[in-house]
């Protein structure tokens, strides 16, 4: 039986937070090319992601750092496994949303990330 784990953010080199659940995206950046002809091929662009976690929840003692990087525009550094490979991505957070439940004791946040071509090992 496989073992899912929660995806870690890590912020300077310390895990900050984990996701519960999240839309991992990548793009080739690539464009038709098009002619009178009809397309004649695609130009090769710069991949990019995209990261929508849905929920993120801190890890005791770093309630505020995502909410920090984003306000200071600095990098946050994604792990996520993805069939049985790490795609490790510097991005950056792009807006945050936070959910509180007081009679639960929660808060939760969702953040969207933006970021580069990812480094896949594995």
């Amino acid at each position: 039986m496989a073992t899912f784990r929660a995806v870690p953010i890590y912020f300077k080199g310390k895990k900050i937070a984990e996701i519960e659940s999240a839309d991992y995206t990548i793009s080739s950046g690539d464009e038709a090319q098009h002619g009178s002809d009809g397309v004649l091929g695609y130009s090769k662009g710069q991949t990019t992601t995209k990261l929508v976690c849905n929920v993120v929840v801190p890890v005791a003692g770093m309630s505020s750092t995502l909410e920090a990087a984003l306000l200071n525009k600095e990098t946050v550094t994604m792990g996520l496994a993805i069939g049985g490979k790490l795609h490790q991505i510097d991005m950056n957070p792009m807006e945050c949303n936070y959910k509180s439940d007081s009679k639960a004791g929660t808060l939760k946040g969702t953040f969207n990330f933006e970021g580069g071509a990812p480094d896949v090992t594995g």
